[in-house]
């Protein structure tokens, strides 16, 4: 909990289940940072206003180029863990309890290419573009780099991450889990690959899968065994569904690949039917407004169909996707949502706790989170009141208790409503206090019993075909 020294919209607990960590996430000052670090070419073609990145006319496919470049960068697991850590300690500090990183390996475990291919990934169209020569440009720098550098496996990627959430949740008390996402460009063998690695070295972090990418090509058909597989294993399932295709695509697609939720689904208002399906279900909308202002059809936020799913009680959360392209972030996300259907705080809850309701997490996490939205709503119901008496040792005794609440102890709350009478009655406080201790107790035996049953694996930091297991 953090000091209620006003009720704001940045400490409102926020959650965030669809946001790609590789490119969407740099921002230019970093990549300027990763240039200089390993001697590449500056981006500088691709930053726009106030150093964002940018593609050319809104165009998906230009998009999905400018991805690939700036995910290019990210060359050493060093690199990987402070992207990581930095995103998430960006979320934090905007009241951010939840991540789900969609992370894609293959942007930096198949990076060490021939010239060939690498300026096929980075430039595929033969142009004269000042773009096109920039991709090139830095398609023989790359080159020469990984001459220099080790290869970086499927389970050392996944270490690098775990290191930058655990940094994250050390320092901030966020907290994040992997989705591992399949590239439809890639093709169903390269995908299979992928999903290999996840069941061979799996890790409690990594708790499902995402499909991305171009859904016109690739439709839902070409993966149905890579679905059935990894939801044999446990995992849970989401895709990039409707972003650019209709209510009839995202209807096949939770039909056949069986998803737990969907990604941008913003054609799904057209049918009713699958409104209900959504909903009866609990299948979560990880809805994407910015993103889809940029990319899709959509003009304006009040044509957005996110009201809608809210309005039917669908498990629809807010998200980010790319934020370093869209020029936002979580925070501006709810902003967003909060001025253009005037939605109160309580809305905003809502939407919270339908992200977490969806999440992908143990549920002993889910639990600890769902609790420390209770106790967020709990106090800041209880600090009106503390307001309203007008009284400056009620209130610092008050702050007190919220700056002790994450110790926890109701000591001074107690010593609060001993010493003052005139104190609002804080039983609920009090009740959702001890709920948020209870949860955070039964969370951390979970986490303490994974580490036990991984500790024999604990030196493993790269794929062996006899060890595999990456360690928490």
């Amino acid at each position: 909990m953090t000091s209620f020294t006003r009720i704001s919209l940045e400490q409102l607990p926020k959650a965030e289940l669809h946001v790609h960590l590789e490119g969407g996430t740099l921002r230019a000052s970093k990549l300027i940072e990763l240039a200089d670090k390993h001697g590449l070419p500056k981006p500088t073609l691709i930053f726009g206003e106030n150093n964002n990145l940018k593609f050319a006319d809104h165009d998906f496919l230009d998009f999905l180029k400018v991805y690939d470049l700036a995910a290019s960068y990210i060359l050493t697991e060093q690199d990987i863990e402070e992207v990581t850590y930095e995103y998430l300690e960006q979320c934090a500090k905007q009241g951010t309890l939840y991540v789900e990183l969609t992370c894609s390996p293959d942007h930096v475990t198949q990076n060490r290419k021939t010239y060939t291919d690498i300026h096929q990934t980075l430039a595929p169209e033969q142009n004269t573009d000042l773009k096109a020569a920039f991709r090139a440009t830095l398609a023989r720098a790359l080159q020469e780099k990984y001459k220099t550098l080790p290869n970086i496996d499927y389970a050392q990627f996944i270490a690098a991450v775990v290191r930058g959430i655990d940094r994250a949740n050390a320092q901030y008390g966020i907290e994040a889990r992997i989705l591992i996402v399949l590239l439809r460009h890639n093709g169903k063998e390269h995908c299979h690959t992928t999903i290999q690695n996840m069941l061979d070295y799996p890790h409690p972090y990594v708790v499902g899968i995402n499909l991305a990418g171009n859904e016109t090509d690739f439709p839902p058909t070409l993966f149905v065994e890579h679905y059935q597989k990894a939801k044999k294993a446990g995992y849970k399932l989401t895709a990039h569904v409707g972003e650019h295709t209709g209510a009839e695509y995202i209807k096949e697609a939770v039909d056949i690949l069986a998803l737990d939720r969907i990604g941008h689904g913003t054609s799904a208002f057209l049918d009713t039917t699958l409104i209900a399906t959504l909903v009866d279900k609990k299948i979560g909308i990880e809805a994407n407004i910015t993103s889809n202002l940029a990319l899709t059809n959509i003009k304006d936020v009040t044509s957005h169909p996110f009201k809608l799913f809210l309005d039917a009680d669908i498990l629809v959360s807010l998200n980010t996707d790319d934020p370093t392209y869209f020029n936002t972030d979580i925070g501006r996300e709810y902003e967003k949502a909060k001025s253009a259907w005037n939605l109160k705080d309580e809305d905003l809850l809502k939407i919270t706790r339908n992200a977490i309701q969806s999440a992908f997490c143990e549920v002993s996490l889910k639990t600890k989170l769902l609790a420390s939205i209770d106790l967020y709503e709990a106090a800041r119901e209880t600090f009106k009141h503390v307001l309203a008496l007008n009284d400056r040792f009620l209130y610092s005794m008050f702050m007190k208790y919220l700056l002790e609440a994450t110790q926890p102890s109701l000591e001074t709350y107690l010593r609060l409503q001993a010493q003052n009478p005139k104190a609002y009655d804080c039983k609920v406080l009090v009740q959702k206090h001890i709920a948020y201790e209870q949860a955070c107790e039964q969370h951390n035996k979970y986490i303490q019993s994974t580490k036990m049953q991984l500790s024999n694996h604990s030196h493993i930091k790269s794929q062996k075909p006899n060890k595999k297991t990456v360690s928490i």
